[in-house]
């Protein structure tokens, strides 16, 4: 599968949000919140196209919405699943109205509390909604080694009867193989097609050899 993010940027993020600090071609970056995600929007009339063209090479594609807007253009577009982002855990609006369209959902948990989870599965359950897969996450981009906390797939795996995985954002494929070990059912890894191209995830994004390891 292939996951794009689908958003308008003055939809969730104010023009006074403030900075955000990453490395880009080897050196520090400090850029505008709001100049950034404008910056890497893909256009909603973009969509339709790129959703042929994964499907056309055999390709699963999904996104993830932030508005009800971007829910509805997924929905139009057939897409087989939600994919919810951390920072939209607890936007309940947005999740009841994706757990309305009867889709499966997959849920990042990064920074949540376990109430967090809680809440959000059992408000996706309210709305008759039983598809549903949670994925342990570090917000932190990239996730130091000894900041993944993998256990934390057996501790949803022993709560939850659900499917669980991992959101990796680390580098290389060793937590990811260690997140299958533990029983993850899904693996979600940033791609890139060059990490020396400019933009806030690239260095610590996959590359072909190494999405081709993982597989």
């Amino acid at each position: 599968s292939v996951k794009f993010q689908t958003f308008k940027a003055e939809d969730f993020v104010s023009e006074n949000a403030g900075y955000y600090e990453y490395v880009s071609q080897g050196r520090q970056v400090k850029e505008s919140q709001f100049k950034m995600f404008k910056r890497l929007e893909i256009k909603y009339k973009d969509f339709e196209k790129l959703f042929q063209k994964a499907r056309e090479r055999g390709i699963v594609p999904l996104s993830t919405p932030v508005d009800k807007e971007g829910v509805d253009l997924l929905s139009s577009l057939g897409v087989r699943a939600f994919k919810v982002g951390s920072d939209d855990l607890v936007y309940n609006p947005l999740i009841e109205y994706i757990s309305k369209k009867n889709k499966p959902m997959i849920i990042s948990a990064g920074m949540a509390s376990e109430e967090d989870i809680d809440r959000a599965v059992n408000l996706i359950l309210s709305q008759g909604n039983t598809d549903i897969c949670i994925l342990h996450c570090r917000s932190i981009y990239p996730t130091p080694p000894d900041k993944l906390n993998l256990r934390q797939i057996s501790s949803l795996a022993d709560k939850y009867n659900f499917p669980i995985g991992f959101s990796d954002h680390s580098e290389g494929i060793v937590a990811a193989l260690g997140a299958v070990a533990l029983g993850s059912a899904v693996i979600e890894k940033h791609f890139t097609l060059d990490k020396s191209l400019p933009g806030p995830d690239h260095h610590f994004s996959m590359d072909f050899d190494e999405l081709k390891m993982l597989v």
